[in-house]
């Protein structure tokens, strides 16, 4: 296949950030080739519940139409331990999507060369070299047998958390390390509403599990544990041990009594990591490349929808693309920060361990019962949510005395 010698825009990662990256630019007229390593996408443990704000995103990137081709689910309620279902949405009105990730990949490569961008699958880059002297940018990959080298204006790391963009950036990244473990299996024939996910925090210091139906009963479900035996998770025992972990921690035993596993369990460190600063020498991050918030609370996929959001719009709206990296990283920092402070909040609130911790959480809640805008509402406003001192004070219920 025959390649440009150059490009408005190189995307290294066919994901879900990538594709959506590239079919903005294309639509606008620019020359964008994708580069995608696998040829065929695989399941593994990663995000498949997308916030109602992350909708928000991808309807304003008018691909919402494809995530419905590929079989995304909508599901509008959450409950927790008591199982009253909690209505999420957006106040324009967006529902929470789930979906099985390597459908909408699929559906989203296809669109971003229906729509005009030029894909390399399978490809692997080999080298990525950042602009120097006035020369742009350019990269060298592998497709068909064959060694191709092409520059490009901007080139975009949308390769995930061990992104070779982002070691070419060479940036130096912020990372937060977890004590807790994140295990996760799609499952066949789980029962209940399929309308009705789940998210219930353990009476035990650190645990939490979600569960979000995708229909035709399969759903996603996690187990976030303390410092638990990755090893654990391996094989039937594995699975068995997992399912055992959700119901002990309070999913009704009914909705998974009869399911099995389909896909891969694997478990993996909660932790998070940014590149403050992800753009320079031509080079630029969005999604996991960027940055990767805590996965106990479900914000991944939201934000690498608002990154391509954002970049495309900034790159769109101007031919100064240094300005537009600028405005894109300006407003970065403060979508992931937000984001990053209110699951800092809710797990210092709900995750922390010892009877005093667990006393000021019911505290907390039973006031947000009496005054709901007391409490965060991450999935329906995510960064937009108020995150001042005095909201803090009020999350925490920290202007009313706990009663002895």
């Amino acid at each position: 296949m025959p390649f440009d010698q150059h490009y408005d825009l190189a995307i290294v990662g066919g994901g879900l950030a990538g594709s959506a990256l590239a079919i903005a630019m294309a639509r606008g007229g620019s020359n964008v080739l994708l580069i995608e390593r696998d040829a065929e996408y695989r399941d593994r443990v990663r995000g498949e519940w997308l916030a109602p704000w992350g909708v928000t995103d991808v309807r304003k990137l008018d691909l919402l139409d494809v995530f419905e081709a590929a079989g995304a689910h909508i599901l509008p309620a959450i409950a927790g331990r008591a199982g009253r279902p909690l209505h999420e949405e957006t106040p324009e009105g967006d529902l929470a999507r789930t979906f099985f990730h390597p459908a909408v990949q699929q559906a989203l490569i296809e669109a971003a060369e229906a729509a005009g961008a030029t894909v390399a699958r399978p490809a692997r880059v080999r080298e990525v070299t950042p602009a120097s002297d006035g020369a742009n940018p350019s990269l060298r990959f592998d497709h068909d047998g064959d060694s191709h080298e092409v520059t490009a204006s901007l080139i975009v790391g949308a390769d995930g958390r061990t992104s070779l963009v982002r070691t070419a950036l060479d940036h130096e990244p912020v990372e937060h390390r977890s004590e807790r473990m994140l295990t996760g299996v799609r499952l066949a024939g789980v029962e209940g509403d399929p309308e009705m996910g789940y998210l219930i925090v353990s009476p035990e210091p650190g645990g939490l599990t979600a569960l979000f139906p995708q229909g035709d009963g399969h759903a996603r479900v996690y187990l976030f544990t303390h410092e638990a035996d990755a090893s654990a998770y391996r094989g039937d025992e594995g699975l068995k041990h997992f399912i055992d972990g959700i119901v002990e921690i309070g999913l009704p035993a009914e909705v998974v009594a009869n399911a099995t596993a389909a896909g891969p369990l694997a478990a993996f460190s909660a932790s998070d990591s940014w590149i403050p600063h992800p753009h320079g020498n031509g080079l630029v991050l969005i999604g996991d490349a960027a940055g990767m918030s805590d996965p106990t609370w479900g914000m991944g996929m939201a934000l690498l929808f608002r990154d391509a959001r954002v970049l495309s719009e900034a790159l769109r709206a101007t031919d100064d693309w240094p300005a537009a990296l600028d405005q894109y990283t300006t407003e970065r920092a403060q979508y992931f920060e937000a984001v990053l402070t209110a699951e800092d909040w809710l797990s210092e609130l709900l995750l922390a361990p010892g009877d005093e911790a667990r006393q000021r959480a019911r505290h907390a809640q039973h006031l947000w019962g009496t005054d709901p805008p007391r409490a965060i509402d991450l999935p329906g406003l995510g960064p937009d949510n108020d995150l001042s001192g005095e909201a803090r004070v009020r999350f925490f219920g920290e202007d009313v005395p706990i009663e002895a």
